[in-house]
This record gives C-alpha cells, structure tokens and sequence, in this order.
C-alpha cells in the first residue's frame, strides 16, 4: 500500500471513530491563526458540540491544546508543536 492509497482513502472501515474525529480535530485547528471555538468546530466537522467538546478537553488536558481563557478559543499547544520537531 503506498502513502497515495492512504491519502485517498483517510476513513478506512476497520478505522477507530475517535481517533479520526481527534485528528480532524487537530487538523482543523492548525488551519485557523486565531483559533476556534467548540460550536464552529462541531459545524466544520459535522459532529456535535457536546462530542467536540470531549475530545477538545482531552487534548486540552494532555497539552496538545491550548485555550485562550478571553475568548474560549483552542488553538494547538506546546505538545503538538514537540512532536512536531522531533
């Protein structure tokens, strides 16, 4: 299977949801300089806010995000950004 295969076919059946929903996650917020918030996250990626809000907290807590406390955006965190360089 070559990286193309792959690419072409992100969602494979045998896939684990959770894991696809928290890179689409991650994904999502790399594109957006200002960060986002849950609501506008949940529509992008056609989920719920209540799930969004799950995985966003997880990630929050691990450090892969970041939350700015004014405006309740996330935008990534230091961890992303380790793994990133190594």
């Amino acid at each position: 299977m070559t990286l193309e295969t792959v690419l072409k076919d992100d969602k494979p059946a045998a896939a684990i949801k959770s894991v696809h929903v928290t890179l689409d996650i991650l994904e999502a917020i790399s594109q957006e300089k200002d960060g986002i918030g849950v609501s506008e996250l949940a529509d992008r990626l056609g989920s719920t806010k209540a799930t969004m809000f799950r995985h966003l907290r997880t990630l929050l807590d691990r450090g892969y995000l970041a939350q700015d406390l004014a405006s309740s955006r996330y935008r990534l965190g230091v961890r992303v950004h380790l793994l990133g360089r190594a």
